[in-house]
């Protein structure tokens, strides 16, 4: 393969590296939204933080294509990502669902068939761009650190009683987004590879003063890492720097360690939404959510070659509720009283002449619940995910689509440990944080750029 050694315009990855997770529009783009019920405010979640991002990630994707379109030829990175969106395409179609959730995706996600090709075009420019000018890795990864930066500022600001997102909004609602990309766990995925690879660029900078840059940006991120509070990337940030330290074997890097993980730790201290790392209660539903994700797949037309769209989960649940596993999962999740007896349950749907699949809700009768009788609880069908991405893409996706995301991911891992490579510890965190999380479109992109990275790095020969 021949590439052109004239850049292919690397400030354009650069700025979206940098802007995509920081992007949102303040408002809406059709004014204040009538905020009456719940359905309201998430559709005017989603143009405040999902839509911008999607419409961001389409143009700059295509543009991105468009530039370097010249450098276009066979590689395996871009067949593998092209096999993907093949198979997305194919497997929303598989759904049987209508044509606006095929093009925009869920609810609150916005991951159809618009999205996928975002993500294909992200990642092929990424690949090529870098590809023709190597020297640009360095720049990605400034990029990175730096939005990873500024993200922490904001969690820290919100941790601490000022909040500067929340009041561009023209609309008030009681979800105040965390950050710019509205969750938790989706910050979390984001600041945990920026993390590591500032720690590993403050071990190996030339300049003793950039070191001091490098992990002063490492501490800042860990600080925000522990506003989020995710159980996931905590655990996935301790076994990536135990791994390092056995490898590594160098006190320096003990001595960082140690400093990021109190980083992270601290603000447990002053903030009050903190979870604890030690609750077992998210792990058990995440037990049973796995097991009705195993039942939908058996479930799913032409499984395993092809899924059954980005909202393959749910539509199962729809079209054939698992009662047994709902019950256990919701008892969990919504603190169900030990007295709860159930005396039956039955499908709710709406009154609307035009009402869908979605227009259906589980109604659980109780003969006893918390000492009262005859209690009725009704529930939307609200897991969406199964909280584990090997899980997630079959059931969205098909198995070859989970083979081609584990070589994505697997083969910068493995030449990390004969080669000198910022991105390993970075690529073995992501795989530990994905084993109880999935994919979104707040930060999947900005990992696939990484992975575009990494497979476009030159390689000693």
């Amino acid at each position: 393969m021949h590439f052109s050694k004239k850049p292919a315009y690397p400030w354009l990855l650069f700025i979206f590296v940098l802007v995509y997770p920081l992007l949102f529009f303040p408002g809406t783009l059709f004014g204040r939204p009538p905020v009456i019920t719940p359905l309201d405010n998430i559709m005017a979640s989603e143009q405040f933080l999902y839509l911008p991002k999607l419409l961001f990630l389409l143009g700059v994707g295509v543009l991105g294509l468009l530039e370097v379109r010249r450098l276009i030829a066979p590689s395996t990175f871009l067949l593998l990502i092209s096999l993907h969106l093949v198979l997305a395409v194919l497997s929303t179609l598989n759904a049987r669902d209508s044509l606006a959730f095929n093009l925009l995706g869920p609810s609150q996600r916005f991951d159809g068939i618009l999205y996928q090709v975002g993500l294909f075009a992200i990642g092929a420019s990424a690949y090529l761009t870098l590809k023709s000018a190597p020297q640009h890795l360095r720049s990605l990864v400034i990029a990175l650190v730096l939005g990873c930066s500024i993200q922490s500022v904001i969690l820290l600001s919100q941790g601490l009683g000022v909040d500067p997102i929340t009041p561009l909004r023209l609309w008030e609602t009681p979800n105040i987004p965390l950050g710019t990309l509205g969750h938790p766990g989706m910050a979390a995925a984001y600041l945990l590879p920026g993390l590591l690879l500032a720690l590993w660029y403050s071990l190996m900078a030339e300049e003793q003063r950039y070191r001091h840059w490098w992990f002063g940006a490492a501490l800042l991120i860990a600080t925000g890492l522990g506003i989020t509070s995710n159980a996931s990337a905590f655990y996935a940030l301790i076994a990536t720097l135990v791994l390092a330290n056995i490898l590594k074997r160098s006190w320096r890097l003990l001595l960082l360690s140690c400093l990021l993980l109190l980083a992270v730790l601290i603000p447990r201290t002053f903030s009050k939404d903190t979870q604890s790392y030690t609750d077992t209660t998210t792990f058990q539903t995440r037990l049973i959510i796995w097991q009705i994700a195993l039942r939908a797949i058996s479930e799913t037309p032409f499984q395993p070659i092809l899924g059954g769209g980005p909202d393959a989960l749910r539509l199962a649940q729809l079209r054939n509720p698992p009662l047994d596993l709902l019950f256990k999962e919701y008892a969990l999740e919504f603190g169900w009283p030990k007295d709860a007896i159930v005396k039956r349950a039955y499908i709710k749907e709406a009154d609307s002449a035009n009402k869908g699949l979605r227009d259906r809700w589980l109604a659980i009768e109780f003969e006893q619940f918390g000492g009262s009788k005859n209690v009725t609880k009704e529930h939307s069908f609200a897991i969406d995910r199964a909280h584990n991405y090997i899980l997630d893409r079959w059931l969205a996706y098909g198995l070859i689509s989970v083979g081609i995301w584990l070589v994505l991911f697997l083969r910068p891992i493995y030449q990390s440990f004969y080669l000198q490579n910022c991105f390993g510890w970075a690529f073995i965190a992501l795989m530990i944080y994905y084993l109880a999380w999935f994919p979104v479109m707040q930060v999947e992109p900005i990992h696939l750029v990484l992975l575009a990275a990494a497979w476009a790095r030159p390689q000693p020969q």
